[in-house]
């Protein structure tokens, strides 16, 4: 074995007597780099960006659940199998195996009923000739997906995977979760063998797509320092041609791409295990300073403080109540007028345009089979991207009017108690910085509950749904009548297609800001709840045998394993 790998056990030995989940992860990803010889590649991207469409694709199997939903609710990991199987790995019991069909893979999907929150992934074995090469396919949930926990288990991923392909949406590539994915997690694992799709590229005419390309060119950039591989797709051309017994040029190209991807994920093995390494022990580091600053605490005057923190917060839950109240009329309430007021000037205009681009039009059934679908889906997506960010500023913005009137009626005030009484507690245990506007606890799920609505607002797919109205709409008429009747018959009904149609959306969106706030205020008691019961846990006195000696001793030994990993760090 190599030396990484020694110096991993040594970490793992540590870990026994210092926990930490995120350092173990990391020693576990670079053990199983260092055993398989495998290539393990990631799909990764928002919800609704066609990963597991285009996983079907590639092995020419319409095997995982694909939905105009968000679907993928667990990892799904794809390897070669002669004999097919799907087994299901829990977090909290024995694995379960079952005969690998769809509409087994279907019950452990997003919107199935089954709990998905224990299981640690899902193991496809697949009998497929592209498997066979050695290589292994990794299904993700959503980056932005509203679930934290489907949001974790992407993340924790990450460390065991050799490549990763990132899929970006054709009609509005790098939005700003995906910047922050990038940043956050696939630089912080140094996962460089990375290259980006364009999915659904067969929605954007060829200067449409060239512009999308180097717009999200420009973005992954400046976000990652270097110039990485982007490339189109259409998994629906892609089946097309294999229905049709061609060759497709989008699959022939990506399958070259993958093959550079592994050729480069070999070669820089060593250098991400190392720095990996190096992250875990830094992480391992930072839980011994906390250890250590908790371990400084005078006993005496926690259980003083203790007393009066338990009384302070019997007080607040009246007035916490009081908080929530106005946050509702203030947020949700006023969000909803400011969406419909937007959205009632959008489908005015949109009506007009589409009125006026039939009249002039010479083939009225290549504009609504074709034409018009891509107008108003390009349109609703200006649209949304507007909406998106100024929905995100106010929703950032009330979270932080929420969080500072907490801070201000609440914790600063149990803070100011504490201060008096003597008892520092170091910031990091409180989750509180007086510079900072958002609380870290909400702050990390802000993006997560706003996801909803940004993924809403987004909602991809919708020029398929809408041709599919406007052919049902007029299919009577494209039967029976000429080109100027059906015109005239279509310039009478858009007003009303558009508003039955789009009112489906904006109902959707109006759904999803509910959920957001729902979200947002279970989030601010969460919130409340763990400042108020970690205020208790941190200030519990320890057992009497825990006296000045022991204590010490525990600081000396603490002290010496961070000293021996710091030793560690530098010889990597």
């Amino acid at each position: 074995m190599s030396s990484i790998y020694e110096k991993v056990l040594v970490l793992q030995q540590v870990l026994k007597q210092v926990p930490c989940n995120a350092a173990e992860r990391l020693c576990k990803s670079i053990i199983r780099k260092e055993q398989d010889n495998r290539f393990y590649l990631a799909f990764v991207g928002e919800f609704k960006r066609g990963k597991s469409t285009m996983i079907n694709s590639i092995l020419g199997q319409d095997l995982l659940p694909s939905d105009i939903l968000p679907t993928t609710a667990t990892i799904n990991v794809l390897e070669y199998s002669y004999e097919e199987y799907c087994e299901v790995i829990f977090t909290d019991r024995e694995s379960e195996r079952y005969e690998l069909t769809k509409e087994n893979l279907e019950k452990f999907t997003a919107e199935s009923s089954i709990d998905t929150d224990n299981i640690s992934h899902i193991k496809i074995g697949i009998c497929n000739e592209l498997l066979k090469t050695g290589m292994v396919i990794i299904d993700t949930p959503g980056v932005n997906d509203i679930s934290k926990s489907r949001v974790e288990v992407t993340k924790n991923i990450l460390p065991s995977c050799d490549a990763a392909i990132f899929l970006l949406d054709a009609a509005s590539p790098l939005t700003k979760s995906e910047s922050e994915f990038l940043e956050t997690k696939i630089l912080t694992y140094k996962l460089q063998a990375l290259m980006f799709i364009i999915s659904k590229a067969d929605r954007l005419d060829e200067d449409e797509l060239e512009e999308s390309i180097e717009g999200a060119k420009s973005r992954i950039n400046k976000v990652l320092g270097y110039n990485a591989p982007i490339m189109p797709y259409s998994s629906r051309k892609v089946f097309k041609s294999e229905r049709e017994g061609v060759i497709n040029s989008y699959k022939t190209n990506l399958l070259d791409y993958i093959n550079e991807l592994r050729y480069d994920a070999e070669n820089l093995k060593e250098y991400s295990e190392k720095e990996n390494l190096k992250y875990a022990v830094k992480l391992v580091i930072d839980e011994i300073g906390n250890i250590q600053s908790i371990n400084a605490l005078d006993r005496e005057k926690l259980q003083q403080a203790q007393t009066k923190v338990l009384a302070m917060c019997k007080q607040n839950e009246v007035k916490f109540d009081q908080l929530i109240l106005s946050g509702e009329y203030v947020g949700r309430t006023t969000l909803h007028e400011i969406f419909d007021k937007s959205f009632e000037v959008f489908l005015k205009n949109l009506t007009k345009d589409c009125i006026d681009a039939l009249r002039i039009d010479n083939n009225v059934k290549n504009y609504y089979e074709r034409i018009m679908p891509v107008v108003i889906e390009k349109q609703l997506r200006r649209f949304g991207e507007e909406k998106a960010r100024e929905i995100y500023m106010y929703l950032s913005k009330i979270t932080n009017h929420i969080v500072n009137e907490y801070n201000k009626n609440f914790k600063i005030p149990i803070m100011e108690e504490l201060k008096f009484e003597g008892v520092e507690i170091p910031e990091w245990q409180l989750d509180y910085k007086p510079s900072e506007d958002l609380n870290p606890f909400v702050k990390n799920m802000l993006p997560i509950t706003i996801g909803s609505v940004i993924g809403m607002i987004f909602m991809p797919g919708i020029g398929t749904i809408l041709g599919g109205a406007a052919g049902q709409i007029i299919s009577v008429s494209k039967r029976e009548k000429e080109n100027e009747q059906l015109r005239a018959e279509l310039i009478g009904k858009m007003p009303d297609y558009l508003k039955e149609t789009l009112g489906q959306y904006s109902q959707g969106v109006h759904e999803s800001i509910d959920k957001c706030f729902d979200k947002l205020f279970e989030n601010v008691r969460i919130m409340n709840e763990n400042n108020n019961s970690e205020l208790n846990l941190k200030l519990n006195i320890e057992p009497q045998e825990n006296n000045d000696m022991q204590l010490k001793n525990k600081n000396e030994k603490l002290e010496q394993l961070k000293t021996e990993l710091e030793l560690l760090v530098n010889n990597i």
